[in-house]
């Protein structure tokens, strides 16, 4: 079988091109020989050519091609140079349909492999005309679908060349599924982390650089998502890796989507403050938060200012209310301010704050113990 293979191949190949090589006009050879030296030696030049003209139609057309996406491109168009002047050459010595059948497939090749290598480059000035439909909910997937453009772009290129060698893809493609179909059960983390990922992506939970919390797991900045796992950056700058299959698993808060921060907290005041000045502290404090302008209107998010309650220690009054920023730096200042505000609204009113304490009364003096006023009322 071999030995019929390596006779047919001498016959088809080897014997029709020493029949050719024998009767050859060397003139021609010559002739070919120069052009494709003059072709070689002004390929730089005639690819740097080429690659202003590309510019100037990206340019036309809004696509900046910077000087990164210039040198991926310039080994394939130079490339591209090469292989028309040995298809030139071709056509002037004019070789046995074998040997010309042979060349031109080898050259088609290299020809399809140059030009999607250039398509390829072009994958990111494309993505980069993208970014003015970007934001931080469209983030991801723009990034997933320039990822799959590429993805594209290899695969057609090598089903181009396969298409070149006369390799029919039907057969491979049903194989590929077969074997899927094995990959896809030895491998079903991979494959729920990638599906988790894109029904996270279509749901557009979350968006690169927003603030998130998944509850028993990780808070931190989105920094990427890949078809595995999300990469989370805690705010101690330590990167964790999130499978997206948990990611859509567990409930997840989204910090840098809310509206407004809320404030709750309960203000103490000591029990000897009057009627007339906890009704002075809850005025005051209504009128700093409707006049300061931290603070949302009532008719957006509830606020609500009340005496609350009475315990062992003090009278409490509850302050609810939110800041019309989410962000954290501007929510820590309205805090602040606050702050301030209550301690000058309490001094004003005339009166303090409570701080835990006991009062121990002494109904009885032990024996031995002379009586006295202080004895009455002990606090500690």
């Amino acid at each position: 079988m071999l030995l019929d293979r390596l006779n047919e191949l001498w016959q088809t190949l080897i014997v029709p091109a020493w029949a050719w090589f024998t009767h050859l006009d060397w003139t021609i050879i010559f002739a070919a020989a120069v052009l494709n030296i003059v072709i070689w030696l002004v390929r730089k030049p005639l690819a740097d050519i080429l690659i202003t003209i590309a510019k100037w139609i990206g340019g036309a057309i809004g696509v900046v091609v910077n000087d990164t996406v210039r040198a991926g491109i310039r080994p394939a168009v130079r490339a591209l140079v090469v292989v028309v002047g040995v298809f030139a050459a071709l056509k002037l010595i004019d070789p046995p349909q074998s040997v010309s059948e042979l060349a031109e497939r080898v050259l088609n090749s290299i020809l399809v492999t140059a030009v999607f290598a250039s398509i390829y480059a072009f994958c990111d000035p494309m993505a980069k005309k993208l970014d003015a439909y970007r934001t931080e909910q469209s983030s991801i997937q723009l990034d997933w679908f320039v990822r799959g453009a590429r993805i594209l772009v290899v695969f057609i290129g090598v089903a181009a060349v396969l298409g070149i060698w006369g390799i029919d893809l039907g057969p491979i493609l049903t194989g590929m599924g077969v074997v899927g179909a094995a990959l896809a059960l030895a491998a079903q983390d991979i494959l729920k982390n990638f599906l988790a990922g894109i029904t996270s992506m279509g749901e557009k939970r979350f968006g690169i650089g927003e603030w998130v919390r998944v509850e028993g797991v990780v808070e931190g900045t989105v920094e990427s998502v890949d078809f595995r796992s999300t990469l989370i950056r805690r705010f101690d700058l330590a990167p964790v890796y999130v499978p997206n299959a948990q990611l859509a698993d567990v409930p997840l808060t989204n910090f840098s989507r809310m509206s407004h921060r809320r404030i709750y907290w309960t203000v103490g005041i000591v029990h000897s403050a009057t009627t007339t000045q906890l009704e002075k502290i809850k005025e005051d404090i209504e009128s700093y938060l409707e006049t300061c302008g931290d603070f949302t209107d009532p008719e957006i998010a509830r606020r609500i200012v009340r005496i609350d309650s009475i315990t062992d220690s003090s009278i409490d009054v509850m302050i609810y209310c939110f800041t019309k920023s989410s962000t954290y730096v501007s929510y820590q200042d309205a805090k602040e301010r606050l702050v301030v505000a209550i301690r000058e609204i309490v001094a004003t009113a005339g009166t303090h704050f409570a701080y835990p304490s006991t009062s121990i009364y002494l109904e009885t003096v032990p024996q031995g113990i002379t009586s006295t006023p202080d004895l009455e009322g002990v606090k500690t």
